[in-house]
């Protein structure tokens, strides 16, 4: 666990399970840089069950069946 400002504490960089926790405390293993220009970013809070906690991928957690309905829904945006 490392301090969080906005949580307390937080999980440490590195592979649980089947997830990547990134540094800036995402479930994706790469780094987000600067959106780019007709891209949405909408970011889900709360504990273990938004986080996708024993998901078996991304793809299964709330976060990963709302980007797919929206981005069959807005086939222009990503």
């Amino acid at each position: 666990m490392m301090p969080d400002p906005f949580a307390t504490f937080s999980l440490l960089p590195g592979r649980y399970y089947s997830a990547v926790n990134s540094i800036q405390q995402f479930r994706y293993k790469e780094i987000l840089g600067k959106k780019k220009k007709g891209e949405f970013r909408i970011f889900i809070t709360g504990g273990s069950t938004a986080w996708g906690a024993l998901a078996p991928n991304n793809e299964s957690t709330i976060g990963g069946f709302l980007e797919k309905i929206l981005n069959e829904k807005q086939k222009v945006k990503k």
